[in-house]
C-alpha cells in the first residue's frame, strides 16, 4: 500500500508541476503577443504621426506662396502712394514690379479712354436712330399723306425693330456702368498714382471722344437769333416814334 500511495504522491506532484509549467509558458506567451500588439500599435501611431506631419507640411508649404503673397499687399484707407506691393481689387492684381505698376497706369488710362468712346458711340447711335426715324417719316408723308399720322407716331420702325435698337442702347449703357464702378473700387484704394491717372485718362478721353457735344460749324444768323433781333428792333424803333416830339 505504501508503494501506491508514494506512486500516487509523485503523480500528483508531477501533474501539478506540468500545470505550473503550462501556466508559465501560457503566461510568457500572452505577454509576448501583448508586447506585440503593443509593438504594433506603437508603429501604426507613429507612422500615422509622420503621415500627419508630412501632410501639415505639405500643406504648409503650398499654401506659404499664397499667404505669403496676400500678407506682402499694401493697402491703405489714407492717401498713399504704394508701388511695388500694391494690390487692387484681386489678390491677383499684385504689383511686384515697376513695369507691372507702368502697366496697369497705362490699362487703367486705356479704360477710362474706352468708357469715353462708348459714350461717343452712344450718342452716335442715339442720332443715327432719330435720322433713321425723320427720313422713314418723310417717305411715308410722302407717299401716303393720309396716314401721316399712324407713321409719325410708330417712329417710322416696327416694333421689333425699336426694342432691338433699345437694346444695343442698354448694352451701351451697361459697358459704362461697369467701367464706373471699376474706377470707384480703385479710387478706393487712395493711391495717389491711381486716382491722378484716372483724372487724366478721362480728361483724354472726354478730349478726344467729345467734341460733337458742341456744333461750332452753325451759322451765327439762326433763325432764333434773327427774330430776337427783330423783336429787339422792333421795339427799340416804337420807343423811339413814342419819344419823338409831335409837330404843331
Amino acid at each position: 500500500m505504501s508503494f501506491f500511495q508514494q506512486a500516487k504522491e509523485n503523480l500528483g506532484n508531477t501533474l501539478i508541476q506540468l500545470g505550473g509549467n503550462l501556466k508559465q509558458q501560457s503566461n510568457s506567451l500572452l505577454d509576448a503577443d501583448n508586447e506585440k500588439s503593443a509593438i504594433t500599435l506603437l508603429q501604426r501611431g507613429t507612422s500615422k504621426m509622420s503621415n500627419m506631419t508630412m501632410g501639415g507640411m505639405s500643406n504648409m508649404t503650398n499654401s506659404s506662396p499664397h499667404t505669403s503673397s496676400t500678407a506682402a499687399c499694401k493697402t491703405s484707407m489714407y492717401w498713399n502712394w504704394y508701388t511695388i506691393d500694391a494690390c487692387f481689387i484681386t489678390k491677383h492684381w499684385h504689383i511686384r514690379s515697376k513695369s507691372m505698376f507702368v502697366g496697369s497706369i497705362f490699362g487703367i488710362i486705356f479704360m477710362m479712354m474706352a468708357m469715353e468712346l462708348v459714350r461717343r458711340l452712344q450718342r452716335e447711335f442715339d442720332r443715327w436712330c432719330i435720322r433713321q426715324s425723320q427720313y422713314r417719316s418723310s417717305l411715308a408723308c410722302h407717299h401716303s399723306p393720309e396716314s401721316s399720322f399712324v407713321h409719325s407716331s410708330s417712329n417710322g420702325f416696327s416694333w421689333f425693330t425699336r426694342v432691338c435698337f433699345h437694346f444695343i442702347r442698354s448694352c451701351l449703357y451697361i459697358i459704362q456702368f461697369i467701367v464706373t464702378y471699376i474706377a470707384m473700387l480703385l479710387a478706393m484704394y487712395y493711391n495717389g498714382y491711381v486716382i491722378l491717372f484716372l483724372f487724366c485718362g478721362t480728361f483724354l478721353g472726354f478730349f478726344l471722344f467729345a467734341a460733337d457735344t458742341v456744333n461750332y460749324s452753325k451759322p451765327i444768323s439762326s433763325p432764333s437769333i434773327d427774330k430776337i433781333v427783330h423783336v429787339s428792333d422792333e421795339k427799340d424803333l416804337s420807343f423811339k416814334t413814342n419819344s419823338q416830339p409831335s409837330d404843331v
